[in-house]
C-alpha cells in the first residue's frame, strides 16, 4: 500500500540523517552497510502486496534478509582484522633506578616504585623496599594504533601508605630520532605538579 511505501521511505531518510549527524555518513568503511540496508529497504519499495502475500515472495524476501545480514558480518569481520594489524604492541622493560632520592629521613632510604602511562593505559611497577638503587627487571606491554608518535610517561613515587611521595618524571618519545630496540637511561626531572619535592638520579630502561 502506498502508506507502508511512505513508511519505509520515512525511515530510510530518518537512517541517513541520523548517519548524517553522527559522522559515519562520511566514512568510507560504512558505505557498503548503508548500501545494503538501502538496497533491502528499495526490494521492499518495489515488491507489491501481491508478491509479499505470497509464500515465494516472502522466502525471497527472508532469503535477501540473511544474505545482507551475511555480509554486514563479514564487513565486520574485515575491520576487525584490520585494525588488529594496525595496533602494535609497545614493549617496555623497567630495568633499573640509581642514585634515587632519600624519601625516609630516619631510614635514610626510598620505597620507590614507577608508574607508566601510555595513551589512557597506566601499569605499576612492584615497590622496592628500602633501596636507592632498585633493580626492577618486569616488563610492560601497551597497545597503542600511533605506536611512531607515542610517548611513554614514567612517574616515580616513595611509597606510602598515606601519602606517596613524588620522586621524579621522565619520558621517552618514539619517533624517527629514536634508534629502535630503544636501551635508555632517564634523568628523573621534578614534577611539574610537585615542583618544591626533591628529585635526582635515574631510571634505565629497554625495549627487549
Amino acid at each position: 500500500s502506498m502508506l507502508d511505501h511512505s513508511m519505509v521511505l520515512v525511515a530510510v531518510g530518518l537512517f541517513l540523517y541520523c548517519s548524517f549527524l553522527s559522522g559515519s555518513f562520511f566514512n568510507p568503511s560504512e558505505w557498503i552497510s548503508l548500501s545494503a540496508l538501502v538496497i533491502g529497504c528499495y526490494v521492499i519499495f518495489i515488491l507489491n502486496e501481491s508478491t509479499l502475500s505470497n509464500a515465494s515472495g516472502r522466502a525471497q524476501l527472508l532469503k535477501f534478509s540473511k544474505e545482507v545480514s551475511e555480509h554486514r558480518e563479514k564487513e565486520k569481520d574485515k575491520r576487525k582484522m584490520l585494525l588488529k594489524q594496525l595496533v602494535r604492541n609497545i614493549r617496555v622493560i623497567l630495568v633499573k633506578g640509581s642514585n634515587l632520592a632519600i624519601k625516609d629521613r630516619f631510614k635514610r632510604s626510598s620505597d620507590p616504585y614507577v608508574v607508566i602511562k601510555v595513551g589512557d593505559a597506566l601499569k605499576t611497577s612492584s615497590i622496592k623496599k628500602r633501596t636507592l638503587n632498585p633493580k626492577w627487571n618486569e616488563e610492560f606491554l601497551f597497545e597503542s594504533m600511533n605506536w611512531q608518535q607515542e610517548v611513554i610517561h614514567f612517574r616515580m613515587f616513595d611509597h606510602d601508605v598515606v601519602h606517596p611521595d613524588p620522586m621524579g618524571c621522565a619520558c621517552l618519545r618514539l619517533d624517527n630520532t629514536l634508534t629502535f630496540p630503544y636501551d635508555c637511561e632517564l634523568e628523573l626531572k621534578r614534577d611539574l605538579e610537585f615542583p618544591s619535592e626533591k628529585v635526582h638520579g635515574s631510571i634505565h630502561i629497554r625495549e627487549y
